[in-house]
C-alpha cells in the first residue's frame, strides 16, 4: 500500500467500523430498554476510547488531557453531535438524550469525577 494512502484508508475503515456499531446498521430495532452509561459506553465507545477511557489508535483518551477539561455540557454535545473533523460519529440518532447523559456521567466516572450539571 502506498504510504500516502494509509491515512485515507484508516479513515474509511474507521467510519465503516463505527457505522457497524449501531443497532440500525445491523437491521435491528432500537431496544425498548434504556441503556445505562456503562452499558452504552461498552457498546458504542469502547472500540475507540478503550475500556477505561485510555484511548486507542482510533480515539483519544477520555481520562486524560483536554477531555478532562471539557464541561459536562460539552461532553454531552460531543457524544450527541460527534466530532466529524476528528472522525467521531454523532450518537444522537442511536442514543436517547438520557442515555447520552448517562454515557457522559460514565466518562466522568472514568476520569475520577462526577457530573456537575443537574
Amino acid at each position: 500500500m502506498n504510504p500516502k494512502t494509509i491515512p485515507a484508508f484508516i479513515t474509511v475503515a474507521t467510519l465503516l467500523i463505527l457505522g457497524a456499531a449501531t443497532p440500525q446498521a445491523h437491521g435491528q430495532e432500537r431496544p425498548e430498554k434504556e441503556l445505562g452509561g456503562k452499558e452504552a459506553y461498552e457498546l458504542f465507545c469502547v472500540l475507540c476510547h478503550g475500556p477505561r477511557g485510555q484511548g486507542s489508535p482510533l480515539g483519544k483518551p477520555l481520562n486524560a488531557g483536554d477531555a478532562v477539561a471539557l464541561t459536562d455540557d460539552k461532553i454531552m454535545q460531543v457524544i450527541a453531535k460527534g466530532r466529524p473533523d476528528k472522525g467521531m460519529m454523532a450518537f444522537d440518532t442511536g442514543l436517547r438524550p438520557s442515555e447520552i447523559r448517562a454515557v457522559a456521567a460514565y466518562v466522568r466516572e472514568l476520569q475520577g469525577r462526577k457530573m456537575r450539571t443537574a
